[in-house]
């Protein structure tokens, strides 16, 4: 068995599904409507499978919303539910996704400090197969965000 992504609830047509609102979100005209769409979607299977750590997080990655902490709160969520059964590429993509925010959105310096070592730690355990972003960026970021931030 794969320890590293957790047995699929969702059906092949609903993961199918997913990927097809997303591609249509990001190559479509009607962003806002495609959204609204995608977001039905998501709402429709955790009605019928529960609350998942992979909704959770895609849910987050397209979230409109003017405070950026409501992602953060979506992905922290979203890391509490891979824990059990556990869900490597949810645990590395949102910890990367949570020190992103903190890090280029609210210029957080001590949280995105904190996140960013979760990342890599989770980077570290599993590998970096999942990694969206380079820890090594980030941390780049973080450096310029120490002296710029007052």
């Amino acid at each position: 068995m794969n320890k590293e992504l957790p047995e699929q609830p969702l059906t092949e047509e609903e993961s199918d599904n997913l990927m097809s609102l997303i591609l249509e979100m990001v190559n479509h005209e009607e962003y806002k409507a495609a959204q609204v769409e995608f977001h039905r979607t998501i709402t429709k299977m955790q009605m019928k499978h529960g609350e998942l750590a992979q909704l959770t997080a895609m849910k987050a990655d397209f979230l409109d919303t003017e405070d950026p902490i409501d992602r953060v709160r979506l992905y922290q969520r979203s890391i509490e539910l891979a824990q059990s059964p556990l869900d490597i590429s949810v645990l590395v993509q949102s910890s990367g996704s949570i020190a992103e925010i903190y890090i280029e959105d609210l210029a957080d310096h001590p949280q995105g400090l904190k996140w960013l070592g979760i990342y890599k730690d989770y980077i570290n355990q599993y590998g970096n197969k999942y990694a969206i972003d380079d820890p090594s960026d980030l941390e780049a970021n973080l450096r310029r965000l120490k002296f710029y931030v007052v």
